[in-house]
């Protein structure tokens, strides 16, 4: 009997993994499968640019984390949590730094201390710097769904998201090589926090509109640098 029962644990501890599992996954796939178009439809040295800007944005993920982990606990306790203004500025006051610094100080890196090696990712940079404003502002909408066992949302998100990094970098990618992947990038992210935003709101938390000024900065910002080209 206890051998089945441990079994049975074991079965069922599996089971609720999976959408974690299939989240990575998916997660994963996201993340890469623009570099691989990039590659196809331009050149190893174009993704070589890309990856070298994306170097610099992607460890800010990490920031947003450790910040989202601190606040997870709020979100098990009983009381609903207050997505305010107060909160939104909480949350992306950290973020505007990181966005400043990737703007003015990681371009100055470029070009003095790494010889011009790096030189022509700073227009990308630019562009995929805005992830960090959009993802600190759509963070912890994430964390609060999965705490409360909404994964198979964020699931979806994801495979959606996936579809349309696809097809916006099969657009885009022929068009303006790697900067046109950081513009699919940045598009595809402008929609996710939209649809959190609009998730959080149909489930009566009342979030701020201060959480999509980012993403309405990231659009604006998108059309006014891809118009001249």
């Amino acid at each position: 009997l206890p051998s089945r029962v441990s079994s049975s644990t074991y079965i069922e501890n599996a089971v609720l993994l999976i959408p974690f599992l299939s989240i990575s996954i998916v997660n994963g796939i996201y993340n890469r499968v623009g570099v691989f178009v990039l590659q196809y439809f331009g050149s190893v040295s174009e993704a070589g640019l890309y990856i070298g800007a994306a170097k610099f944005v992607l460890p800010c993920v990490f920031i947003l984390f450790a910040f989202s982990n601190s606040l997870t606990q709020t979100f098990s306790s009983d009381k609903l949590p207050l997505f305010n203004w107060k909160f939104a500025l909480l949350c992306i006051s950290p973020a505007f730094f990181i966005y400043i610094c990737l703007n003015f100080i990681v371009p100055i890196i470029f070009t003095n201390f790494f010889f011009g090696k790096y030189d022509g990712s700073i227009s990308i940079l630019r562009i995929l710097s805005l992830y960090v404003l959009i993802v600190f502002s759509y963070g912890l909408f994430s964390s609060y769904l999965i705490v409360n066992g909404h994964q198979k949302k964020i699931l979806k998100v994801n495979i959606c998201s996936l579809i349309m990094i696809v097809f916006l970098s099969l657009y885009l990618v022929p068009r303006f090589s790697a900067l046109g992947l950081a513009y699919a990038f940045i598009s595809v992210e402008i929609c996710i926090a939209l649809f959190y935003f609009i998730t959080i709101a149909k489930m009566g938390l009342k979030p701020t509109l201060f959480f999509i000024f980012p993403s309405l900065y990231a659009l604006v910002y998108c059309a006014v640098s891809i118009y001249p080209s």
